[in-house]
């Protein structure tokens, strides 16, 4: 530990003698100038309305066809440049520095109607707390899982099985709780399970964005939580080729991931685009400080499409993605008698070790989910839009027990022991209108159909789903202030078929419910924002809640349903802070507290005795409803010390009850504060966007929990230090960026509340990751 001490503190004097020299420049104080030219007769273009999409920052180029965006970020934008009589364009670019971009665009006789270009420059009102992931924190979390990467958002934690199974948390609420859409898709697969991590590839996706508070009134039932917003880039809209490759290893695990993407416009058929994607992804056992995790290796391939046809009144686009995984699950989780089981529960290190290896063998999952979507949008009469899509998602899981049949000849086929096979069909059709007299909203009709089947070792039942929904949303907005109402009825019929007494009996489930919101958003200053809202949301119990009743192989528990359990109904509420000094010292801070008060909570909690059965040993949970209060808030601050000197601290409390029981809630996040000190390094010839930066995470103890109520007390607090240093290396016309990062550098041991495992191991130790990213670009001439 000295040893490596003093090698770390030799590498951070190294890098500060090389660049510390360097003269300072605010990297959130770019310039981004040029002029709007004709791209027939080279005139310049007065007026044209510019936009960086990201940010909603718009400006209007001046008579001599000349505009300038200030204060901006490091990062990559996309550029929307609209102008009377002429086509609009869409450009990516990079901001790594001040620069100056002369834009073209192709000037034709027709005119465009002013409304679109007031349209273009509007910014949609935001009641809620939302959050997106910068193009840096997806670069430093790139080969993560989509749950690991967003754990880098105030108020977002994390529930894991073992090191391979994450899934986001948000304010201590997760699984069914949390609507996550992909491509404007609502995320359909087995995700109420604590071990079904989100089926998405996270390096198909340009924009993440996370909104935290229930939203079920645009976005569906069960958005109690918050929503999680997975987007691809626009297509590409001109003439040529661009894409990117980008590489991820870390040393624990001996992981490896390669994803590229690459798209296409051919010019000759302008309207028309293509883009194609693809990653793989390869890892071994994890290492926790001392022992390796028998049998907890990583296998993944993912792969995506998407074409479009645009023109000025419409487009047409479709999108294909199969994500595929299989996932050693932790050998020592599975236990083979009580005794045994005890003594896990107690022993400092897994009553099972193994060494290194990629082999993946029993107990072990594998998950294929596919999704196909297409999508067509009518603009009417300028500032109205009809959408509508349809969607089919299927999602294949296969659960492999420990141990196989006695029977050799059944052992031979290797099945599975339980096999779960989920259809989904979604529609959606939604009339939007853009702002008319200073009101915009939304009124549309949703619908699904969903078939679930199993195969092997009961858990849960077959089962058929039909929902539906219309909901309407009208935002108002002038000046400083803006208002949001919005309300939404659904249904849901659920049809479950299980075998009882040697016949199929069906029960049917019927529920239905409304949503509301209201929220507003006020400018005090104009670098304070405040943002305050309410909202009604609804839940109907999942089948797993009522009716689960066997073996969960990939989590080592049984677990048992509850076929009286009731809706739930969530009343939230929140407030959003938002100060932006908007200056050289870029101060950024944004205070969410949080009130959230549900009726008939569902909640997982583990029994006080296990149970024998002939698979083994293994704990108990049960479905439990209560009433209950989750209140807390989300906290972060981000300031420049000095101009290359930044620092930021974020923070999250919880605190929750059970109210029925007058008792604390349990399988909630702890206490958690994060801070970080990081130095910016002004550009050289070379190395641009130059940045290391150290954390300190400390999480707490989770002490409020009801007593003698786990098969195991919580286990303590713990502090990981981490280290990161990215750059951006030019390269003639190109660029690579490059990243190293350093997590749990001091090798810490511990063990997580929420880790399904703790009863078992540690978490996993120290990591070292490197990172890259080439992008490549081909113009095609017309």
């Amino acid at each position: 530990m000295l040893q490596f001490g003093k090698r770390l503190a030799l590498l951070m004097a190294f890098i500060f003698t090389v660049f510390v020299n360097a003269q300072s420049q605010n990297p959130c104080n770019f310039i981004l100038q040029g002029k709007v030219i004709d791209e027939h007769d080279k005139s310049v273009l007065p007026y044209a309305v510019l936009l960086l999409k990201e940010i909603n920052y718009s400006t209007t180029s001046d008579s001599a066809g000349n505009y300038m965006f200030r204060n901006l970020c490091e990062g990559y934008y996309t550029i929307i440049i609209d102008h009377v009589g002429c086509e609009r364009v869409f450009k990516n670019i990079t901001i790594s520095g001040s620069t100056t971009i002369d834009f073209y665009a192709e000037h034709h006789t027709e005119q465009l109607k002013e409304i679109e270009i007031k349209e273009l420059s509007e910014k949609h009102l935001e009641t809620h707390s939302q959050t997106q992931l910068s193009a840096s924190q997806t670069f430093k979390s790139s080969g993560n899982a989509l749950g690991e990467m967003l754990k880098d958002i105030s108020g977002v934690t994390a529930l894991q099985t073992g090191s391979s199974v994450v899934k986001p948390v948000i304010q201590g609420l997760h699984s069914n709780r949390i609507l996550i859409l992909n491509n404007g898709v609502r995320l359909e697969g087995q995700q109420w399970g604590t071990d079904h991590a989100p089926e998405i590839d996270p390096f198909s996706a340009s924009k993440i964005t996370v909104v935290k508070g229930a939203n079920s009134v645009r976005y569906g039932a069960d958005a109690i939580a918050g929503t999680i917003l997975v987007e691809s880039a626009p297509l590409r809209d001109s003439a040529g080729v661009d894409g990117a490759i980008s590489t991820a290893l870390f040393s624990n695990g001996r992981q490896g991931v390669v994803s590229g993407y690459t798209q296409v416009n051919f010019g000759k058929v302008k309207p028309l685009a293509i883009r194609l994607q693809g990653t793989l992804k390869k890892a071994g056992n994890v290492n926790a400080p001392y022992y390796y995790l028998k049998n907890t290796g990583l296998h993944e391939t993912n792969f995506s499409w998407q074409a479009g046809w645009k023109k000025k009144s419409y487009d047409v686009d479709a999108y294909y993605s199969q994500f595929s995984t299989t996932i050693g699950i932790f050998s020592a989780s599975h236990i083979g008698n009580l005794t045994d089981l005890k003594k896990a529960f107690e022993s400092p290190v897994p009553l099972e070790q193994s060494g290194f290896t990629y082999a993946i063998d029993r107990p072990y999952q594998h998950v294929t989910h596919e999704l196909i979507r297409v999508k067509a949008q009518v603009k009417i009469a300028s500032a109205f839009k009809l959408v509508a899509s349809y969607a089919r998602q299927y999602n294949l899981r296969y659960e492999y027990d420990k141990h196989k049949p006695l029977n050799n000849n059944l052992a031979a086929l290797n099945k599975p022991e339980f096999q779960l096979e989920l259809t989904t069909h979604t529609g959606d059709l939604y009339f939007e209108h853009s702002a008319v007299r200073q009101t915009r909203g939304v009124l549309g009709v949703f619908g699904m159909m969903q078939q679930n089947t199993y195969e092997g070792r009961f858990f849960i039942p077959n089962y058929e789903t039909f929902a539906g929904g219309v909901y309407l949303v009208e935002q108002w907005q002038k000046n400083k202030f803006g208002v949001e109402l919005g309300g939404r009825y659904d249904v849901r019929d659920v049809s479950v078929y299980r075998w009882v007494n040697s016949s199929v009996l069906n029960t049917k489930h019927y529920f239905t419910n409304v949503s509301g919101v209201i929220g507003i958003s006020y400018d005090l200053h104009k670098t304070i924002r405040v943002k305050a809202n309410s909202g009604i949301a609804w839940r109907a119990p999942g089948v797993n809640e009522l009716y689960s009743d066997g073996l969960h192989h990939s989590v080592a528990s049984i677990e048992k349903g509850d076929t009286a359990l009731k809706v739930e109904r969530a009343y939230n509420s929140s407030i959003t802070i938002e100060y932006d000094c908007n200056c050289d010292r870029q101060t950024v801070i944004q205070i969410n507290p949080y009130y959230n008060v549900i009726e008939n909570f569902i909640n997982l909690i583990p029994g006080t005795t296990p149970v024998l059965t002939i698979r083994g040993a293994f704990p108990v949970f049960y479905y439990k409803q209560v009433n209950a209060t989750l209140s807390g808030v989300d906290a972060q601050i981000s300031t420049y010390v000095t101009k290359h000197i930044q620092f930021v601290a974020k923070s999250s409390f919880l605190q929750a009850i059970d109210r029925t029981n007058a008792v604390w809630l349990q399988q909630m996040p702890a206490n958690r504060a994060a801070g970080t000190v990081r130095y910016h390094f002004s550009d050289s010839k070379k190395m641009k966007n130059t940045i290391v930066e150290s954390e300190l995470l400390y999480v707490n103890q989770q002490w409020r929990v009801p007593s003698n109520a786990d098969f195991a007390v919580p286990p303590s607090g713990y502090f990981l230090l981490g280290f990161y240093f990215s750059g951006r290396i030019s390269m003639g016309k190109t660029y690579i960026d490059i990243g190293v990062q350093l997590q749990n550098v001091l090798d810490s041991k511990y063990r997580d509340y929420l880790d399904r495992f703790r009863y078992y191991t540690d978490a996993m130790g120290r990591n070292v990751s490197l990172k890259a990213k080439i992008p490549f670009s081909i113009n095609l001439k017309k």
